[in-house]
């Protein structure tokens, strides 16, 4: 998923997104394994313990997530410019 976020979990400012292909690299610092958590609009969050080798994490839906959406909008308009009644 591209754009996804992912952060150390003790450490939210060492922060990345995913790639067009949905990889991403964030810096260990020399240790051996790291807790990331990744999330993605729409999705459920995600918390994986990277072990020094490469990793496949697969996010699920989180369809209550979405259920509503609101539009609001606000426009000013110059009484010359509209032609309303």
């Amino acid at each position: 998923m591209p754009g996804a976020s992912v952060w150390e979990k003790k450490s939210p400012k060492t922060a990345t997104a995913t790639d067009l292909d949905g990889v991403f690299t964030l810096p260990t610092k020399g240790r051996k394994s790291v807790t990331l958590e990744i999330s993605y609009i729409g999705m459920k969050r995600a918390e994986v313990t990277w072990h020094g080798s490469d990793l496949t994490v697969v996010l699920e839906d989180d369809t209550n997530m979405l259920e509503d959406v609101v539009v609001t909008g606000y426009q000013v308009i110059d009484k010359r410019a509209s032609t309303s009644a």
